[in-house]
């Protein structure tokens, strides 16, 4: 009988550590989600991005195209409505992939969407910017340049968004893409096929960013 009073004790106080433990946590998440930013406003500024990203993108290729048609057939004309549409089509979709890998690697470059390290609250400027150009990142290494996955010209693209990719890489992120692309850090020879990749984590009540490596072979 002593030992299970022991025992019991011994639970009891384990338990009451466990919840007081449990209880910090729990007011330091909430103290901190509180200091980091308005809730209310991101939810504003998120409704104006949602309505602007996607539609945006689609009026980019379509002023492309309607652009493209009239420079090449406005002048001279064409009866060939199934030719016509055609070259307008692949002409649009080679300068639209290339203008939006031009727009991921400036904006990385230039550091506005450069997240290689450091740390953001939730709901702050910085927030805000991580979410809005890692939806263009995903987008553009994922379904956009879908046709050069796993070839050199991939790989020179990532370079230049600034990620270290070794030579003789093969590389394909599948449609969904990555998400931050300069602490991308692959090493010769290697043979990446997975868009489950990514250079941030949720700790300590942040989100955090940090380079991922995968090293030679």
């Amino acid at each position: 009988e002593y030992a299970v009073d022991q025992l019991q004790t011994r639970l009891h106080l384990r338990n009451q550590k466990s919840f007081r433990h449990r209880s910090t946590l729990s007011v330091l998440q909430v103290h901190s989600t509180n200091n980091d930013g308005s809730v209310h406003l991101f939810n504003c500024v998120a409704i104006i991005l949602n309505l602007i990203k996607l539609p945006g993108v689609v009026c980019v290729f379509v002023a492309y195209y309607y652009l493209f048609d009239y420079a090449l057939f406005g002048i001279i004309g064409s009866e060939r409505v199934v030719l016509r549409v055609c070259v307008n089509a692949f002409i649009t979709y080679l300068v639209g992939i290339m203008s939006f890998a031009l727009l991921v690697s400036f904006s990385t470059r230039s550091g506005l969407a450069s997240f290689y390290s450091g740390s953001s609250g939730y709901y702050t400027s910085r927030f805000i910017v991580w979410w809005f150009f890692m939806w263009f990142n995903r987008l553009c290494s994922g379904l956009l340049l879908y046709p050069i996955h796993g070839t050199f010209l991939f790989n020179i693209w990532l370079r230049m968004t600034g990620a270290q990719i070794g030579e003789r890489c093969f590389i394909d992120p599948g449609a969904a893409g990555w998400f931050e692309l300069d602490g991308i850090q692959i090493g010769d020879d290697s043979f990446v096929m997975t868009p489950n990749m990514h250079g941030h984590f949720v700790d300590h009540g942040k989100l955090q960013f940090a380079p991922v490596t995968i090293g030679q072979k």
